[in-house]
């Protein structure tokens, strides 16, 4: 879905990035040519992808959803992660060392495949860890990344200062009663009746 000068990259990408890496009856290897196959069909038109300022993609890894930005401006991949890794007793990088070079890597091939030249290549950009808020119960982070692809908007600051106003203990019931609560939402509910 092309949103100005952005694109988030549906979840079927994410799910093809990641295949190697899901547990149960999805489990596949990687196919980078399938990957390619289908970010033909999805990817805006050439003209449209050489705008871009920032793709964005959605990673599930281990069950838990972060954001991986390409960040064109900053040269550089933003990871947007709500795990409190310290209280977890890990690091960071233990969930998004070798996994960022992946993702990065095999991205990078296959956007640049799929678009024709139209995008350049990125795999060898910095992987930036942004400080954001982090989750306080666990299994929130679909609803943590949702926020953050609303708020972010690309530069260097971090999106504590843009939300740290909000009260993210609720962020769930928020987020929750805003999907179920929209116009769209109620249009459907009072048609299917």
């Amino acid at each position: 879905m092309l949103v100005g000068d952005r694109t988030f990259l549906p979840t079927t990408v994410s799910t093809l990035l990641n295949l190697d890496f899901l547990n149960g009856p999805h489990y596949a290897p990687f196919d980078a040519h399938r990957l390619e196959e289908h970010l033909r069909e999805v990817l805006p038109p050439a003209k449209e992808l050489q705008a871009l300022k920032m793709v964005i993609v959605h990673v599930i890894h281990h069950s838990h959803c972060t954001i991986y930005c390409i960040n064109w401006n900053h040269r550089r991949i933003d990871v947007f992660d709500s795990n409190n890794y310290p209280a977890l007793n890990t690091d960071y990088k233990d969930h998004h060392g070798d996994l960022g070079r992946r993702i990065a890597k095999q991205l990078s091939d296959d956007l640049y495949a799929a678009s024709r030249n139209a995008f350049k290549r990125f795999g060898n950009q910095k992987l930036v860890r942004n400080k954001c808020p982090v989750m306080l119960k666990p299994n929130d982070c679909a609803f943590f990344i949702m926020r953050y692809m609303e708020l972010y908007d690309g530069d260097d600051s971090p999106l504590l200062q843009v939300a740290e106003l909000e009260e993210y203990n609720d962020l769930r019931s928020h987020m929750l009663y805003y999907m179920f609560s929209t116009p769209i939402t109620l249009l459907c509910r009072c048609h299917r009746n």
